[in-house]
């Protein structure tokens, strides 16, 4: 089978090298972190008919570790708030608390 013919995220052998298809010309070679530009007209073997892996990009996967991170720091946020507002009762807890997330939101904004 010719390079282009294989879905993203199939495995295959090159040339005796084991790859994973990372993009529409491009593979990464098992245990490595560098693409490779492949041509159009490679003949690849396909190994064990694998199904394309459902790796998402590294980008997507930091900003979702982030995001979640920071949604949970924000119920932590809250949870102390809520907690010093019991006992002292300075500061509407409210008002913090949407200063606190209005500046997540905008992190994350920037992210995108």
């Amino acid at each position: 089978m010719r390079f282009p013919q294989l879905a993203m995220g199939q495995r295959f052998r090159f040339q005796g090298r084991v790859f994973t298809k990372s993009g529409p010309l491009t593979a990464r070679e098992e245990g490595s972190q560098n693409n490779q530009l492949m041509r159009k007209s490679a003949e690849v073997e396909l190994l064990d008919n694998a199904a394309p892996r459902s790796e998402k990009p590294q980008g997507q996967l930091q900003r979702q570790q982030l995001e979640s991170a920071m949604r949970s720091g924000l119920a932590r946020i809250r949870q102390s708030a809520e907690q010093v507002a019991e006992v002292d009762g300075r500061m509407p807890v409210e008002r913090l608390l949407l200063l606190v997330e209005a500046e997540l939101e905008s992190i994350l904004k920037d992210l995108s």
